[in-house]
């Protein structure tokens, strides 16, 4: 659409396999998309947008389908080229955008793009609401992806205001928000309310850094709980950019279940942890069944898992919810098994030594301290491929490695994930890693991070205090 105005397109399918943008709306404003679904289909190909405004705005998305293998919404001003002159024409205003009650999900990208290098422009008034994100892109193009990235190199002038970003669910996400400028105005107003990572964390830190102002997370949900502080995202703030402000929102969907061994066909006992006044809660237990009440029994069929991958790991998930459309979701992990793995007892003089076997490649090797019968989940975060080790269990091997694009160096941070049912008392633990680049910091100063969640235990990182002997072979 070059200059359009008053368009409405319905019901309409597109499946493309081309490099190119999908949407592309240039100047345009007045326009309606609705039940509109657009398919990408090269996994491995950067530049297929979903959905571009270079000026113009005016647009409600709704009811719509969108998988790219680049960003699945993208913010310029203009496009004239790639050559620097081209690059640095300013741009037209993008304002006044709505996207709701839709489902997205992106290959290789971010799911929402501001900005690029050279640009000037502004965009404000943005609004995203009841949006499930099934996939963010893994890696990096200059700066790491991100469910919302704004990013400029210094070149030209930015403006972003007024983006509010509500109701949002995230499935495997890369991090929450990246935003990187240089030059004043820059970005203010910038609010997050009611977002829940649906499964786990993210794989790298959100960074705020430069002229940023105003940015809040109001009932931000990550790893099982509410963000109350920058390392609950995380979050890294630089450059002069100002805090984030920290609100718990609506409530609280914390729950629990029966401790101990959760065995097939065995009921266990959910519970929400504060349940509120004038909140209904709906149990999905990832086994295609479902419950309503603040307090169920449900039994799991079998340890196959909700991936069917025998893994034994069920996700369930919690959606609290009320008049006037408030839905708040949180989610965990629960390993079923048929017995739990024993600890490990160690001979005369080795008694949690460390020592042992040794891989031919880098790695790790040591003890788990798991403090309660039942089953865990451990979550190793590397770029590297990897393979993860508990006790005699068989081994676990990362996926097929993500090349970063743009020029950036390495491969993307993925997990590698291995479930059991685990008896309180010490476990070994060993990581092997093939030669790479580790391309984002983590607790292991430049290495791998080792994660954890349990029956008592939320998805957190492994405490000192519940290693012994993880030490570099």
């Amino acid at each position: 659409m070059d200059h359009a105005h008053g368009v409405e397109i319905d019901g309409i399918t597109c499946i493309v396999r081309s490099r190119t943008w999908q949407i592309q709306m240039r100047s345009s404003r007045g326009i309606g998309f609705y039940n509109v679904n657009v398919i990408g289909g090269e996994a491995h190909d950067a530049n297929q947008d979903g959905m571009d405004w270079l000026g113009g705005g005016d647009t409600t998305v709704r009811d719509c389908f969108i998988r790219a293998s680049d960003d699945d919404f993208a913010m310029e001003g203009n496009w004239d080229g790639y050559t620097d002159e081209e690059m640095r024409i300013p741009g037209d205003d993008v304002t006044n955008i709505t996207v709701e009650d839709s489902v997205v999900s992106t290959s290789i990208s971010n799911t929402v793009r501001v900005g690029w290098p050279k640009k000037t422009f502004r965009s404000a008034h943005v609004a995203m609401r009841n949006l499930d994100v099934i996939h963010t892109g893994f890696g990096a193009c200059v700066v790491p992806f991100g469910f919302l990235e704004m990013w400029s190199d210094g070149e030209g002038v930015e403006s972003h205001t007024d983006f509010r970003f509500s109701d949002i669910r995230l499935e495997d996400f890369y991090s929450l928000l990246q935003i990187r400028l240089v030059n004043p105005p820059g970005a203010q107003g910038i609010v997050f309310s009611n977002v829940a990572a649906m499964d786990g964390v993210g794989m790298v830190p959100s960074v705020l850094q430069g002229p940023v102002r105003g940015v809040t997370l109001d009932s931000v949900r990550v790893a099982g709980k509410v963000a109350t502080k920058d390392a609950d995202v995380p979050v890294e703030v630089s450059g002069g950019a100002a805090e984030p402000s920290y609100d718990p929102g609506l409530t609280d969907a914390s729950f629990d279940y029966s401790p101990g061994l959760v065995r097939p066909h065995l009921p266990v006992t959910f519970r929400v942890v504060a349940p509120a006044a004038g909140w209904q809660y709906h149990w999905m237990f990832g086994d295609g069944t479902s419950a309503l009440g603040p307090v169920v029994r449900h039994a799991f069929p079998d340890t196959e898992g909700t991936l069917l991958d025998g893994s034994g790991r069920f996700r369930v998930l919690l959606g609290a919810t009320r008049a006037g459309g408030d839905e708040v979701w949180a989610s965990r992990g629960v390993v079923v098994a048929a017995e739990l793995v024993p600890r490990v007892q160690t001979a005369a003089g080795d008694e949690l030594s460390g020592s042992g076997p040794k891989a031919p490649v880098a790695g790790w090797d040591g003890w788990l301290a798991i403090p309660a019968d039942g089953g865990y989940t451990i979550t190793l975060l590397t770029s590297r491929r990897a393979t993860l080790m508990l006790d005699d269990l068989p081994a676990v091997r990362s996926p097929e490695l993500r090349i970063q694009v743009c020029g950036s160096m390495g491969d993307a941070v993925q997990p590698v994930r291995i479930s059991a049912a685990l008896q309180a008392g010490w476990h070994r633990i060993r990581i092997a890693l093939d030669p790479g680049i580790e391309n984002e910091p983590t607790p292991a100063a430049g290495g791998p991070a080792l994660y954890w969640e349990g029956p008592q235990t939320l998805v957190a990182p492994v405490p000192g205090s519940a290693e012994f002997h993880l030490a570099p072979r």
